[in-house]
């Protein structure tokens, strides 16, 4: 393969986008020029692998109301920002992304998404999912 390993991850641009690819040395050397590039790359890697349990624990075994508010909660613990005073999904999650993140059907998050919004807690403005009412969204996680 032309010597070129093959990785077990993939990628989807959500905007246009540069990709650039570094390798494990290039990595290496910029750390050996600067130590302070270590400690965010290690800090970094440690809030990902934080989001990413603490998502998995939200979707084990969860009713799916549960599961989507919880991806709509931590999105905006993630990658949110305030914009007209309510919260915004930074970047475009559909449908589809979310049923995929939560293993449901797109029909079935589609029904709870549109429950949301009928509920005022949520709507969709310029494909961002804005949260209208963080506290009743929180309140779908501790349903039973």
């Amino acid at each position: 393969m032309c010597g070129i390993d093959r990785y077990p991850f993939s990628a989807q641009v959500r905007k246009e986008a540069k990709v650039y690819r570094i390798s494990g040395e290039e990595i290496k050397s910029a750390i050996e020029r600067d130590p302070s590039l270590c400690a965010y790359l290690i800090e970094d890697i440690g809030k990902k692998l934080d989001f990413s349990y603490t998502k998995a624990r939200c979707i084990a075994g969860e009713r799916v109301e549960k599961r989507v508010a919880c991806i709509l909660l931590k999105s905006l613990d993630h990658e949110g920002l305030k914009k007209d005073c309510y919260e915004r999904v930074d970047h475009p999650l559909t449908n589809r992304d979310i049923s995929g993140l939560i293993g449901s059907t797109e029909e079935t998050v589609s029904r709870i998404m549109s429950r949301l919004k009928k509920e005022n807690i949520i709507k969709v403005e310029n494909r961002q999912i804005v949260i209208l009412d963080r506290e009743a969204l929180a309140q779908y996680l501790e349903a039973d």
